[in-house]
């Protein structure tokens, strides 16, 4: 009985998963530190599992699809030319930006550049700044109450320069920039009335050309002062709304904008696409502008408004209407004048239409339910503390290119995944049907004639340990081994992973048990099987009943390892080399079983617990050498059974793994260094003379680009790492191309200017400011304004008021 139980107990720990956890565990974690290299954090590692099935990429535009590096592309549009200059107008649209340097968006920073490169930088210095309303994607703009002195002297040079610009000197002045048609709400009826046709139709052909534009507005402060209202506006004194009749609001124009797409992202939405991740662009831009960048960026013609969301709330789900909103957003390409409840409703309808979607978004705090509702939620470089908490993964650099990297590996980590639970369950099942099949149904007294023998065929419990033991060591590097990703998204696929692990564990258990019966007949030297075969053709010595033992035990293991080289792939086992780790492992296994085998280490276990005599166990080196040759012919026909149940599945839609076309190159994304901005006249209409920003290539990483590469056959990639760019988040305040003119302040000299009133985000910085060196890349993102000085993001503010334009 206590051998009965001895055996049972280690079958069971053989059975058991125990190393499920930690293999699956530590394959998630070493991935996710890779994906940190190459600057994608990781706060979930179930995510890097969504992220392998994730079929649909809800991407915003601004800073993601596009350079985020606005410049004033075309000449300004001013209503009243007579009364406003267009120097004046932008010079009241900087007024109305955030001052300080670390805490610009791209539209602050851009308008603060153009006022310095025409000379209007003491003019600028002049209005001190005493409230500031930052840019909340409800009301989408963003509100100053400046003052300059009459007597201030670079307020007098730059009257000169602006005429209209003496009436508003030595009062304080309301100012507001923000999307042009929730500007001119803000007006009164009659100013709205005469100004509304010539806006629109000039915001129309701005946005034909595919200009973002902004609107910009005027207003004396009201006797009464100014509170920050909850709406996230500058109201009067006294609860009257900023819409209401005590603010006389003047249009003055609308600024044109030009954000330039990526160098690298239309090849890196064509690349998502033969990977089958459908991108969707999601931006807070005028359908024109939508459909422009859309055009450009090749992801289609497909563009729906937020009007398309307009449905009434009582409507249910099986109606018409919500049936047809479910087909536009699920065939959609791209979506315009998006607000943060419209991103919630998109996933939400995908995720009905059974898509795994993932939003890479997350520049303003409302974008953090729509990071939750998602599957992969990905906060963009820049985002909010908000959206950096509610991500699961959160990218310290800029653009969509590091999908395409972290999508490999999150495929790649799916395959060992997957490969492991093949392994697993094929070895498991050949453990415990030969024992369940030999201790039922094999008597070795009758097949041997023996009546020495036990009544029932086992192995000694030691022998048992030794190959969990060598079959746990060869699991624990799993993580580490060499893999392709798929071709299409990694979903679990159980009838598959059944299937070929049942074909690999049976064949080996059935050719384990033909090796046992055989085995126990020429223990008989009278048996034709012995005189025939064993003896007559293959020359093999007697065998007593331990040197059997022996013979199975390394049978067994030998079967066990050699399984999991042919689970690790789905073609012929050579089609890829395994990981060091990996060889090593099943190297080290191979050697000690066979020396174990070969030594009398079964009969040193055996003394003392058997009755009868117990002979020697070593195994001589010619039926080592049998038991090796049997092995490997039995290994080369489990794994070609398994080639040709992966083709028939295949040819009956049953299998979801493909294995890459792609070269490695393919998973290269980047450009030769020093490549200029494409600056057609075709998209800006008119020229920028200001030179443009040179791109930076990125690729991937050395290790990646040589599995890859490995993998598919090919010699090693060259793989150009991202240049001057530090995993540290860099701060978004300098201020580049300074071409001040003479006597007027470049920016870099206000490092000590501060706002002398508290703003909206409840401390001052300081322009030009710079984030803390030395910080790590983790706590540049997730600590984000604790490491760098600057305060939490405001409750309804955002890093980029572009979004809403």
């Amino acid at each position: 009985p206590l051998k009965v139980v001895s055996i049972s107990v280690v079958l069971l720990v053989a059975s058991l998963p125990i190393a499920m956890q930690a293999v699956c565990t530590s394959t998630l974690a070493i991935g996710a530190q890779k994906l940190a290299r190459r600057q994608a954090l990781v706060c979930r590692l179930s995510a890097i599992e969504d992220l392998a099935s994730m079929d649909v990429l809800c991407s915003d535009k601004t800073g993601t699809l596009t350079m985020n590096r606005l410049s004033i592309g075309s000449r300004a549009f001013v209503l009243d030319p007579e009364v406003v200059s267009e120097s004046e107008l932008l010079l009241f649209a900087a007024l109305a930006a955030k001052r300080g340097g670390g805490e610009q968006d791209a539209i602050d920073r851009c308008l603060c550049e153009e006022i310095y490169q025409r000379g209007l930088g003491q003019a600028f210095l002049a209005f001190d700044m005493s409230m500031f309303v930052a840019f909340n994607p409800v009301v989408k703009r963003t509100e100053a109450l400046v003052e300059a002195s009459a007597s201030n002297s670079a307020a007098a040079g730059a009257a000169e320069a602006c005429p209209s610009l003496h009436a508003w000197l030595g009062r304080k002045v309301m100012v507001m920039k923000g999307a042009p048609q929730l500007v001119l709400e803000a007006c009164k009826d009659s100013e709205r009335a005469r100004c509304a046709p010539a806006v629109h139709a000039a915001v129309d052909e701005f946005a034909r050309r595919g200009f973002r534009v902004i609107g910009v507005a005027r207003a004396l402060c009201p006797p009464g002062g100014l509170v920050a209202g909850a709406g996230g506006s500058l109201s009067p004194s006294g609860g009257s709304a900023l819409e209401g009749p005590h603010i006389d609001w003047e249009f003055m124009g609308v600024v044109p904008l030009l954000d330039i797409p990526r160098h690298d992202t239309r090849t890196t939405i064509q690349k998502a696409r033969e990977l089958g991740v459908e991108v969707k662009m999601v931006t807070g831009d005028q359908l024109p502008v939508a459909r422009e960048t859309a055009r450009d960026l090749g992801l289609g013609s497909s563009i729906h408004g937020a009007s398309t969301f307009s449905l009434p709330p009582s409507l249910p789900s099986d109606s018409p209407m919500v049936i047809q909103l479910w087909d536009a957003v699920a065939g959609a390409n791209a979506f315009a004048e998006v607000f943060p409840m419209h991103k919630h409703r998109i996933i939400h309808i995908l995720q009905r239409c059974g898509r795994r979607v993932g939003m890479m978004t997350g520049d303003g705090v409302n974008d953090a339910p729509a990071l939750v509702a998602s599957d992969v939620g990905i906060a963009v470089s820049g985002a909010s503390d908000a959206a950096r908490a509610a991500a699961d993964i959160v990218l310290t650099s800029e653009g969509l290119s590091v999908i395409i990297e972290a999508i490999a590996r999150a495929r790649m980590i799916f395959e060992r995944i997957r490969n492991y639970c093949i392994f697993r369950i094929a070895s498991t099942a050949h453990l415990l049907f030969f024992f369940f099949f030999t201790m039922m149904f094999v008597n070795p007294m009758a097949l041997s004639k023996m009546d020495s023998l036990p009544p029932f065929f086992s192995l000694p419990a030691p022998c048992l340990v030794l190959i969990v033991l060598l079959n746990y060591g060869c699991i624990v590097t799993m993580p580490y081994d060499k893999v392709q990703p798929s071709k299409r998204p990694s979903v679990w696929n159980m009838k598959e992973v059944v299937l070929i692990a049942a074909l690999l564990g049976f064949i080996s258990c059935a050719s384990s048990i033909g090796l046992l019966i055989g085995g126990l007949t020429v223990l008989d030297p009278e048996s034709s099987l012995y005189k025939h075969v064993w003896a007559g053709f293959f020359h093999l010595p007697l065998l007593s009943y331990e040197e059997l033992q022996s013979a199975m035990h390394l049978t067994i293991s030998l079967k066990l390892f050699l399984t999991l080289l042919a689970a690790r792939t789905r073609g012929p086992f050579w089609e890829r080399r395994p990981a060091k780790s990996v060889m090593a492992a099943c190297a080290f296994a191979f050697l000690v079983s066979t020396f174990f085998a070969a030594s009398p280490a079964v009969k040193l276990m055996l003394m003392g617990r058997e009755k009868r005599v117990v002979s020697h166990s070593a195994l001589p080196p010619i039926v080592v050498v049998a038991v090796w040759l049997y092995c490997l012919i039995w290994f080369l026909v489990a794994d070609t059974a398994k080639v040709l149940l992966i083709r028939g599945m295949k040819v009956r839609g049953l299998d979801v793994h493909q294995v890459p076309e792609f070269t490695s190159s393919f998973w290269q994304v980047g450009s030769p260094a020093d490549t200029e901005i494409d600056a057609s006249p075709r998209h800006r209409g008119e020229a920028s003379s200001r030179p443009t920003p040179s791109l930076l290539t990125s690729g991937l990483a050395p290790d990646l680009t040589q599995t890859l590469s490995e993998a598919l056959g090919g010699g090693t990639p060259h793989a150009t790492g991202i240049a001057g760019k530090s995993p540290v988040k860099q701060p978004r305040g300098s201020l580049a191309h300074q071409s001040t003119a003479a006597g007027s302040p470049r920016p870099s000299d206000l490092s000590g200017f501060t706002q002398r009133a508290s703003t909206a985000s409840g401390a001052p910085a300081p322009f030009g400011g710079a984030a803390s060196e030395g910080a790590s890349p983790a706590a540049a993102v997730f600590l984000g304004g604790a490491c760098s000085g600057r305060p939490m993001e405001d409750a309804g503010g955002s890093r980029d008021s572009s979004d809403a334009v």
